[in-house]
């Protein structure tokens, strides 16, 4: 029986240069590459567990509004949760201030109350403060409960 040395060492070839391939650098994490997330409104982005799910918190001074938005880990994707509101506290300067953030409904997405990736809260204050740091008490996303959460604005917590 004759063996082919050459076609072994081509197909040995093919499988290191298809298993090299196969770690493109994808998953950023582990090759020391930064993994950056954009805010799809322009706001700032807080992370929720490991890249489960992201806020993102965009303010409106000229109105005194600030929007919340409930993102997916990538911040690509809106995710629609049951709350009607979202009540959180802030503190800018010294003053603290309560925020309730109220579900939005939009006819063009289907979004209602109670099934809606945007809340809105009344921040008046905003025009004197636009640095301060949000505390979000309890946001609960597809049966997962996250308390307490930091949010710095505008630099937004990654």
């Amino acid at each position: 029986m004759k063996t082919n040395f050459k076609g072994i060492g081509i197909l040995i070839a093919a499988l290191l240069l298809l298993s090299a391939c196969s770690h493109s650098g994808h998953d950023d994490h582990d090759h020391g590459h930064a993994h950056v997330h954009h805010a799809p409104h322009g706001g700032s982005l807080a992370m929720l567990g490991d890249h489960l799910y992201q806020l993102e918190l965009v303010a409106d001074t000229e109105e005194g509004e600030l929007s919340l938005f409930i993102l997916d880990g990538e911040a690509e994707n809106f995710i629609r949760i049951e709350a009607a509101t979202i009540v959180a506290s802030t503190e800018a300067q010294g003053n603290q201030q309560p925020l309730v953030f109220s579900a939005s409904a939009n006819e063009a997405t289907g979004e209602t109350v109670g099934n809606t990736s945007h809340f809105t809260a009344n921040a008046p204050w905003l025009a004197e403060h636009s640095e301060f740091e949000a505390v979000f008490e309890l946001i609960e996303i597809r049966g997962q409960r996250f308390e307490n959460i930091h949010f710095p604005f505008p630099e937004g917590s990654h």
